[in-house]
């Protein structure tokens, strides 16, 4: 079996490739989603901080501030905690695209959607 070695596009490109080889090593497969986990991990941290770091300069980005929208900071914040959340779980959906469920994270999503739509709104489904 040949190390994979390079970055994380080589990686994906490799998976892909040899999808239905992949499918029964079991350690190569373990072995790449740690990779596709370190990798969204460091990318999801980075969005994070970098963000909140930015946070008090909000004027260096807009030039001028609505004056009617209050707490501003907290919705940005917010914004970015939301971003940064979907890094450290999308690798998963990975595994799925190599072997052709991407519909499981079709189904996924749309559960979660349809939740979160529910919690915002609970007297739109009676």
């Amino acid at each position: 079996r040949e190390k994979l070695e390079g970055t994380f596009a080589d990686a994906e490109a490799e998976l892909t490739e040899k999808s239905d080889e992949v499918e029964n090593d079991d350690r190569l497969i373990k072995s790449l989603m740690r990779l596709y986990r370190r990798a969204y991990q460091v990318i999801g941290a980075a969005v994070l901080a970098v963000g909140i770091c930015i946070t008090p300069f909000p004027g260096f980005f807009v030039k001028e501030m609505p004056e009617n929208i209050p707490h501003i900071p907290l919705i940005y914040i917010l914004n970015v905690i939301n971003v940064s959340i979907s890094y450290f779980f999308s690798y998963k959906s990975t595994l799925l695209f190599v072997y052709q469920k991407k519909y499981i994270d079709g189904m996924i999503r749309a559960g979660v959607m349809l939740v979160s739509v529910a919690g915002r709104r609970p007297g739109c489904f009676l």
